[in-house]
């Protein structure tokens, strides 16, 4: 029994060690995330920039809360289980890995997503989909072409993020009332 809480011990504490040292400055981000009981908003975000000058960068995002969502490309359905939905500073913050494109410019206007490897892969094979158009699909938002702007590495285990892709904020709010949810 010894043997395996401690064992369980090392686990625990080489997973926390371990957890996202891949992203570059990451003893430098900081970062606050909702629970059940509390909400961050897009002003509360403003607010921050506004009244901590010390931070370099500031960002929002969100998992996409649509029961459904769905991308279609050459009349194939792909079902996507995490999506992310964020500003144009994301990727400033969060350096990933890019394979193709540039994740510091992909999410700065509507329309436009950042895919992983493996999304990209099940879609377009081997190639580049960079600069490729798929048609974006949710429960609240339907048939909105975006624009690949860059797909990243996939990312590794001991990575406390979980998506499939990250959408541009403002392709979302073409929903009525999205940022008013907010």
């Amino acid at each position: 029994a010894g043997i395996t809480v401690s064992l369980l011990c090392f686990m625990y504490v080489k997973k926390e060690k371990t957890t996202d040292r891949f992203i570059p400055d990451h003893q430098n981000i900081y970062v606050l995330t909702n629970n059940k009981n509390s909400h961050f908003s897009i002003p509360m975000v403003n607010l921050v920039k506004k009244y901590v000058p010390a931070l370099k960068e500031v960002t929002f995002c969100n998992e996409e809360w649509s029961a459904q969502i769905f991308f279609k490309n050459n009349h194939v359905s792909y079902p996507v289980k995490k999506l992310l939905v964020a500003d144009s500073c994301f990727f400033k913050v969060f350096a990933f890995k890019p394979l193709w494109g540039d994740p510091l410019t992909a999410l700065n206007s509507a329309n436009r997503i950042v895919i992983t490897r493996s999304l990209a892969k099940k879609m377009f094979g081997n190639e580049n989909p960079v600069g490729k158009s798929i048609e974006y699909n949710t429960t609240y938002l339907n048939g909105e072409l975006v624009e690949i702007a860059a797909v990243l590495d996939d990312l590794p285990q001991n990575s406390s993020w979980d998506f499939e892709a990250v959408v541009s904020i403002q392709t979302n709010c073409k929903i009525k009332g999205y940022l008013s949810n907010f």
